[in-house]
């Protein structure tokens, strides 16, 4: 008798042999595990574990992901010049404030990253300044500060 509780929710099986139990994961990969093991049916099937795994490891190298504080000021840079919803667009768009072309678009933030660095820690006391406030978000013109204004 398989005791189904071990079998977890996107786990199904399809077949009892003398030995072992024939599943199929929610992904549509089969495998088959021997009863000896049974307690230890994984979550998920080998090829979503590796899948998994995969995304994690993509995760860990991706700058958006890895640097998310910079990554979400980045955002917050380019949505409070161009989105009129953003509670900051008030204080740059609207004002005329842009964002320069080369942090801009698919590769904005690898750009911006390689131009800006890391912010500096602990993240909550820093945020993206504009030296001179009549000027627009470029290069010469930003560095990580104090909080006054958040980005």
């Amino acid at each position: 008798m398989v005791n189904r509780k071990a079998v977890p929710n996107n786990i199904f099986i399809v077949k009892i042999h003398k030995d072992s139990i024939e599943c199929n994961c929610s992904c549509g990969n089969t495998e088959t595990f021997l009863f000896k093991n049974i307690k230890k049916i994984p979550k998920h099937c080998s090829l979503c574990q590796k899948t998994k795994d995969e995304a994690v490891k993509e995760k860990s190298e991706n700058p958006r992901t890895k640097f998310i504080k910079e990554y979400a000021t980045w955002v917050n840079m380019n949505q409070g010049c161009y989105n009129k919803k953003h509670i900051r667009y008030g204080d740059f768009g609207i004002k005329g404030i842009t964002v320069c072309e080369e942090w801009k678009g698919t590769e904005g933030f690898l750009k911006f990253f390689k131009d800006m660095g890391e912010k500096p820690t602990p993240t909550r006391l820093y945020s993206l300044v504009r030296i001179d406030s009549k000027k627009n978000f470029e290069p010469s013109n930003c560095k990580w500060g104090r909080n006054r204004f958040s980005c």
